[in-house]
């Protein structure tokens, strides 16, 4: 009898909860305050001042949410999360990425990991270096690997006009 009681009372509770109408206007301008452009520039050197190939991304997320950086060629895989989170007052970056080189980049199949906790500002730019900043040493087939990223705040309205391939991150 306490049983039935009990399901027949949480039952109700959940039916209130549930048919309550919900006021998710100001939830979602919170939102759209917090979304960010994230511009993401990856080159590749190897002991030259011109990269043997870079590319350009950009990418919209909300502090928390991490942006997914997936690149396959034939020679290289670069995947990287890069995750923005807002503090009270300074904004950090959890910058992860695994690299993958194939010969004939390199002789010997080469595997990286990274991870770092960057503190950034808004509209900085930060050079990531994945494989480690070349040194000028370095042997002649050393590669060296930059990643420039930089978080902007996202204004709608201009983006459209300006940038219409600009890709979504879906929470």
């Amino acid at each position: 009898m306490k049983r039935t009681l009990l399901l027949i009372f949480q039952f109700l509770i959940l039916l209130r909860i549930f048919t309550q109408e919900l006021d998710l206007s100001e939830s979602h301008e919170e939102i759209l305050k917090n979304i960010l452009k994230m511009n993401i520039i990856v080159r590749l050197y190897q002991n030259q001042e011109k990269p043997l190939w870079d590319i350009q991304r950009s990418k919209l997320t909300i502090p928390g949410k991490a942006v997914i950086l997936k690149i396959e060629g034939k020679d290289i895989k670069i995947y990287g999360n890069f995750t923005p989170y807002l503090g009270k007052e300074n904004l950090s970056l959890l910058a992860q990425t695994q690299v993958i080189l194939f010969p004939p980049i390199v002789p010997v199949l080469r595997y990286f990991i990274s991870a770092k906790i960057l503190l950034i500002t808004l509209n900085e730019s930060i050079l990531f270096y994945p494989l480690g900043q070349k040194k000028d040493t370095a042997a002649a087939d050393e590669l060296e690997m930059e990643i420039e990223l930089q978080l902007t705040p996202y204004n709608a309205t201009a983006e459209a006009e300006n940038n219409p391939q600009t890709e979504a991150v879906v929470p």
